[in-house]
C-alpha cells in the first residue's frame, strides 16, 4: 500500500453561514448486486425481493420525498444498477442529487488484482456517465473494504473524494504522486460540532 500524507484538521474551524452542525444525507442505491445462494444452494428470492423492490418502488418513493421538502442527497449507486436500471439513475440526477460510484454489484475489491480493480472503475465510470450524463466525482467501496490499491486507482481515475474511512468526525485530504483526494468519514449518526 502507498504511502499518503494525511491532513486533518485540528478542529478550529467554523461551519459556513455560521451553522453549527452539517448533515450529509448518502444512500446506497444497488438494487443490481451479486446474491449468494442459500444453503443447499437455494437462490434467495427474499432478498431478490427487495432488489426488486428497491428498483421498481423505492427509489421513486425517495426520491419524491426528497423533492418534496427540497432536500439534496448523494446516492452511491453501483455500476451494475446505472446500466439496469438507467432512468431510476437519470431521474437521481435530473433531481439535482449527486450520483456517486459504489463499484460494480457489491465487488469485493481486496480479493482483486490491481489490474481488474483498475479495469472495474473504469467500468463503472462508464455506465454511471452514461446512465447520469456526469461523471461521478465520489467512491464507496462496497462494504468499505477497500484493497491495499483502491485510494491510489480511484486518484488515477479522477475521484476527488471518497468514503471509506472511519477515522475521524471531519473530512480530512489523502496526497500522494501531486494528486489530493478528500476523505468523507462515514459518520454514520455522529455529529460534529465546532
Amino acid at each position: 500500500m502507498q504511502a499518503y500524507q494525511t491532513v486533518r484538521s485540528d478542529g478550529n474551524f467554523s461551519w459556513p453561514s455560521r451553522a453549527r452542525i452539517a448533515v450529509v444525507l448518502t444512500s446506497e442505491y444497488e438494487p443490481e448486486y451479486e446474491i449468494k445462494p442459500l444453503t443447499g444452494g437455494q437462490p434467495n428470492y427474499r432478498q431478490m425481493a427487495e432488489m426488486r423492490y428497491e428498483a421498481t418502488r423505492g427509489i421513486w418513493r425517495i426520491l419524491k420525498i426528497l423533492g418534496r421538502h427540497g432536500v439534496p442527497s448523494t446516492f452511491f449507486v453501483n455500476g451494475a444498477t446505472a446500466q439496469k436500471y438507467p432512468d431510476s439513475v437519470r431521474a437521481i440526477a435530473a433531481q439535482g442529487h449527486e450520483v456517486a460510484a459504489h463499484s460494480w454489484n457489491a465487488a469485493d475489491h481486496f480479493t482483486m488484482p490491481a489490474e481488474k480493480e483498475d479495469e472495474l472503475i473504469g467500468r463503472v465510470i462508464e455506465s454511471l456517465e452514461k446512465a447520469a450524463g456526469t461523471r461521478p466525482s465520489g467512491w464507496l467501496t462496497p462494504r468499505a473494504q477497500i484493497s491495499e490499491h483502491t485510494i491510489e486507482l480511484i486518484m488515477k481515475h479522477g475521484f476527488t473524494w471518497h468514503s471509506d474511512c472511519f477515522d475521524d468526525d471531519l473530512p480530512y485530504l489523502l496526497k500522494a504522486n501531486g494528486r489530493a483526494l478528500v476523505e468523507v468519514p462515514a459518520l454514520r449518526s455522529r455529529t460534529t460540532m465546532p
